[in-house]
This record gives structure tokens, C-alpha cells and sequence, in this order.
């Protein structure tokens, strides 16, 4: 008989569910933010399951890493481009006050 090999997205669904005593004792709040963080390694799952590795929880980890890296880069480029805006809010204010002069 051949080795039976567990599906990845089972081996990812086992270990969200060994969290479920860590989950349950966090508050509503906490909850609902670790709910959200646990549906990044499933958004991964092809990715998890092509490295073929053991160490699951890392590789959940990693996606989850990666999700939060883009929310953060997509901040960054909003704010820059909020800051050139306000720029050129203040260089067109600057230019009008010299004209009232």
C-alpha cells in the first residue's frame, strides 16, 4: 500500500482549528481581526501546497505576512500621493498670498 498524504488545505484547516481555544479566549474584537488573518493562507493555499513542506504554521505565517505587505504598500502610496496633493495645496496657497501683496 501507498502512503496516504494529508491535502494541504486540510493540514491549513487543522491547524486553524488548533487556534480555537486561543481564538474563543480573545475579545470580540480580537476575534473577528484573527478570523480575518486566518483567511490569508487560504487565499495562499496553491502557494503553501507547492513548497511541499512540513512546517505548515510557517508557511501560514509567510501569507499572512505577505497579505499585510500589501496592504501596507497601498497605504504608502496613498499617503504619498495625499502629500503631493497637499503640496500643491500649499504651493498654490503660497502663490496667491504673493499676488494679495
Amino acid at each position: 500500500m501507498g502512503r496516504t498524504i494529508i491535502p494541504m488545505r486540510n493540514m491549513v484547516d487543522h491547524t486553524i482549528w488548533e487556534f480555537k481555544k486561543f481564538r474563543d479566549a480573545l475579545r470580540k474584537e480580537d476575534r473577528e481581526l484573527f478570523d480575518r488573518l486566518m483567511v490569508h493562507p487560504k487565499q495562499h493555499i496553491s502557494a503553501i501546497t507547492y513548497t511541499n513542506s512540513l512546517d505548515v504554521f510557517s508557511m501560514m505565517l509567510l501569507s499572512i505576512a505577505l497579505e499585510q505587505e500589501k496592504v501596507m504598500a497601498e497605504m504608502k502610496k496613498d499617503i504619498e500621493a495625499l502629500m503631493k496633493k497637499m503640496t500643491g495645496l500649499e504651493e498654490g496657497y503660497l502663490e496667491d498670498k504673493q499676488r494679495i501683496k
